[in-house]
């Protein structure tokens, strides 16, 4: 049994890695059955993003569904994943602390999904654990080094 999303995470880097060994972590993608969440074990649903292999001129995204328990096929398609770097692993912060520290910095409305993603973005140097606030439509950054907690709505301004 998978314990917690770092574990998730291992798990769907073995199979990636297994099938094509240069592929590298994009992100993940994470939703719950129930509407929304509010603690880690809710978020049941996760899709993992793989940057694939280069095929002659192009290269390839690995996409790996886990819901229900279980991992679905390896999808690999012939198009670029445009919008995020390579996030290095280990990741060193769990989602429990992420959505502790959100929770602690006074975001602690029950969340819509959540993204570990390193945006491309000039001067970011770390990935986020990004939540969707389900009562006011915004977003909620954890950073996964600094724990540094910062909140944007949905237009890019800051969170007050």
């Amino acid at each position: 049994m998978l314990n917690n999303f770092l574990d998730l995470l291992t798990q769907a880097v073995k199979i990636a890695t297994q099938a094509y060994p240069s592929s590298k972590f994009y992100e993940a993608d994470g939703t719950t059955s129930q509407g929304l969440a509010s603690a880690e074990n809710q978020v049941d649903t996760w899709r993992f993003v793989f940057l694939g292999p280069r095929q002659q001129t192009v290269w390839t995204t690995l996409y790996l569904t886990y819901q229900n328990g279980n991992f679905a096929d390896l999808i690999l398609k012939d198009e670029f994943f445009l919008g995020d770097a390579i996030i290095p692993l280990p990741i060193p912060m769990g989602l429990a602390k992420a959505i502790q520290l959100k929770n602690s910095a006074g975001h602690s409305s029950p969340f819509k999904g959540v993204n570990l993603r390193q945006p491309l973005s000039p001067g970011n140097t770390e990935p986020f654990y990004i939540f969707s606030d389900s009562s006011s439509g915004s977003f909620i950054f954890v950073g996964v080094k600094s724990g540094n907690v910062t909140g944007l709505n949905i237009d890019g301004s800051a969170l007050r």
